[in-house]
Formats: structure tokens, sequence, C-alpha cells
């Protein structure tokens, strides 16, 4: 179960601040690299909770709890990522 919610928290937080920090001086500007990011992540967060979605459901039926846990903290935290992300947007650089 740690393992899956490191690999969340990666590909979630850190890798899009990273991202944001390295593309912000670029021709996108600071607005359009955060938008950037903010879309591609949140395109990949969607698929991934799909994906995790569909996996719960055969390991519900083989009763293995820690990993359905694991897998629904891990929904819960990219759902949380994708609001956060696109809430700064809002609240910062639509104005």
């Amino acid at each position: 179960m740690f393992e899956v919610l490191f690999f969340t928290f990666l590909r979630s937080i850190a890798v899009p601040i990273v991202a944001f920090l390295l593309l912000r001086e670029t021709y996108l500007g600071e607005a359009g690299s955060f938008l950037a990011i903010t879309i591609a992540l949140t395109l990949v967060n969607v698929f991934v909770i799909i994906s995790q979605i569909i996996k719960i459901f055969p390991t519900i039926l083989l009763l293995h709890t820690e990993r359905v846990i694991g897998l629904i903290l891990s929904i819960i935290i990219e759902i949380i990522c994708i609001i956060t992300f696109w809430s700064y947007y809002l609240i910062n650089y639509s104005q």
C-alpha cells in the first residue's frame, strides 16, 4: 500500500510542480505553463482513476482489503490534486 501511495504522490504532486518550475521560464509564461500542467495532470489522473476503479472490483472479490484501501486512498489523493490545481489556477490566473 505504501508504494501505491508513494507513486501516486509522485505522479500527482511532485512531477507537476517540477514540470511547472521548468516550464515557467519558457514562452508560455507562468499562467500558460501552469494551465498546460493542470490540463495534462487532469487528463492523466482521469485515466488513472478509471483504471483504478476497474481494478477495485476484482480486488474486492478476492478479498484483498489492504489493496482496496490503497486504491481508494490513491483515488482520493488524485481527485484532491485535480481540484487543488484547478482552484489554484482559477484563483490566481483567471483575472
